[in-house]
């Protein structure tokens, strides 16, 4: 079977003190995890950070968490290492949320199912 991969649209909202948010692609896949991301204000809409791209080996992946909300969804995402998430604004402690939208949220739930497989 080929390598199979699922796309999931993200942001990060809320970052350094509510002036900027992430946004970007997750990619998972059997063998890592890709998180592609630009940080941009969201006062006066200026600055954009350049694109940045995080690749994750999947037994980095300890704990994978799917939570469902009336407007969007929320995909948790806890690492071995906090070395892996020191590019990504917004991480505390080797964890991050992704903030889905509502019309992801069914294919958030599969990609949830993809990093929660055993390799």
């Amino acid at each position: 079977m080929p390598d199979q991969s699922i796309t999931l649209p993200f942001t990060v909202p809320d970052l350094f003190a509510g002036f900027a948010e992430g946004k970007g692609l997750a990619k998972a896949s059997p063998s890592e995890l890709v998180l592609e991301f630009v940080v941009k204000d969201t006062v006066v809409d200026l600055f954009k950070s350049g694109m940045k791209e995080i690749r994750i080996p999947r037994s980095e992946v300890d704990v994978v968490r799917f939570k469902r909300g009336w407007f969007g969804a929320k995909v948790h995402i806890r690492l071995k290492s906090m070395k892996w998430l020191a590019d990504l604004p917004g991480c505390d402690n080797g964890e991050v949320t992704l903030h889905v939208a509502r019309r992801e949220r069914d294919q958030a739930a599969e990609f949830v199912q993809m990093l929660r497989q055993v390799p």
